[in-house]
């Protein structure tokens, strides 16, 4: 079971606004509100993450060629599967 942890921060009187009608919309809390948005967030920020660990990747050359190697083993596997022979 995960812990809480209070943390106190300052928005702007649109955002406090706009906060307080959703909540009131979707009769849920502020911490919901919050956290499913920190939560979109963190996907994202992962997602760059990814993303550019790809594009690092994609320029190192040992890289490509492990790749491409795994791509013809996977290919042959098929291949063999079609044929009866896996």
């Amino acid at each position: 079971m995960s812990r809480t942890k209070i943390f106190t921060t300052t928005i702007s009187s649109e955002m406090d606004k706009w906060l307080r009608e959703e909540v009131k919309r979707q009769k849920v809390t502020r911490r919901e509100i919050l956290e499913k948005a920190l939560l979109a967030y963190q996907i994202q920020a992962k997602k760059l993450a990814l993303k550019e660990s790809y594009k690092k990747a994609n320029q190192d050359s040992e890289t490509v060629a492990l790749a491409e190697m795994g791509m013809k083993d996977y290919f042959d596997d098929l291949t063999n599967f079609e044929n009866g022979a896996g």
